[in-house]
């Protein structure tokens, strides 16, 4: 479930046992019943210690201006990263003793994204600008499915309507914006941010208030969508859509309940990727084994040559005279 700012809730972090029967449109993936939450913990370390931790080329340009949030075990507490200007690399060794469950991101950038609160005390930070998110995940998918049953985080049938539904929101934002990311979201469905969305497209900009002005612009660009595409805003979705101080979950970092990453992708690879080739390589498993692989190339390289050794592994070591 994806937070706000303002309405920190959600449900209760539970496991669901795995699935015994033989369910071909399944990928049964879930813990077994009832594991203890601290057996995660070592995944998560291990991830945020060796994954690259950096956002989209597209969404890179303005990092410091994001405010960044994470949601904690096991009682679902949100704490704020942000301390002062930072970037995502710069929350490593918090994220590794943190140890959250799903990390967001503001779709609304800020001059100071440290002061930022709930809607009366966000004035203090003052917004930039804004992104357009459109949500999409199994609940839209819920009356075309009214006969099926699906067990688990990651039914193939759902994930396969949300990538059709996601197609087409593509295909209809493309009429009016080139930049455009499409996030899997790490459990059930997909993200599409519009970066170069911008709050005086549609609507007229008060500076006296300006977070009610990108809420206002926001109705009219969902109002538009929801004419074409009637299934992507039902009335959860429409609120959560054009509230600026929504987060999300922020693209590359590990999402625990599942141990996938919330995965960027292009149009092309939406398009081109399967559903089971979109889960793979979300996989947070497979992207530990690949640094770990990488780093083990490195070190056998340093010492087969003794170039780029002291570099890598031993930079911190003071350099002798010669």
């Amino acid at each position: 479930m994806h937070g706000s700012l303002r309405i920190f809730a959600g449900s209760a972090f539970t496991f669901r046992g795995p699935c015994l029967s033989d369910h071909s449109h399944c990928l049964c993936l879930n813990p077994p019943a009832k594991p203890c939450s601290w057996k995660l913990f070592p995944l998560s370390k291990l991830f945020y210690s060796s994954a690259r931790l950096e956002l989209p080329g597209e969404m890179r340009a303005h990092e410091t201006q994001r405010h960044f949030r994470a949601k904690l075990l096991p009682k679902k507490s949100w704490v704020k990263l942000n301390r002062g200007r930072t970037h995502l690399r710069g929350l490593r060794k918090a994220l590794v003793a943190l140890i959250p469950e799903s990390v967001y991101i503001s779709v609304t950038r800020w001059t100071f994204p440290e002061r930022v609160g709930d809607r009366i005390h966000s004035r203090f930070a003052y917004p930039v600008a804004s992104d357009f998110v459109v949500d999409i995940d199994s609940r839209m998918v819920g009356p075309w499915l009214r006969q099926h049953e699906h067990h688990g985080r990651a039914c193939l049938t759902c994930l396969r309507c949300c990538k059709y539904l996601a197609l087409t929101v593509l295909d209809r934002v493309k009429q009016n914006y080139e930049r455009v990311l499409t996030v899997y979201s790490g459990n059930k469905g997909f993200h599409i941010w519009i970066l170069d969305w911008e709050m005086r497209d549609w609507a007229m900009f008060d500076a006296a208030d300006p977070i009610r002005s990108i809420a206002h612009s926001k109705i009219r660009y969902a109002g538009v969508l929801a004419g074409d595409i009637p299934e992507i805003l039902d009335a959860w979705h429409y609120h959560a859509t054009i509230d600026p101080l929504r987060v999300m979950k922020c693209p590359n970092t590990l999402v625990l309940s599942t141990r996938r990453i919330a995965l960027p992708l292009n149009y092309l690879e939406i398009e081109g990727l399967s559903v089971e080739d979109i889960l793979w390589r979300a996989s947070a498993l497979r992207l530990i084994h690949e640094a770990k692989a990488d780093e083990a190339t490195h070190f056998e390289r340093g010492m087969s040559d003794g170039s780029g050794y002291d570099s890598l592994y031993c930079s911190s070591a003071p350099v002798l005279p010669s």
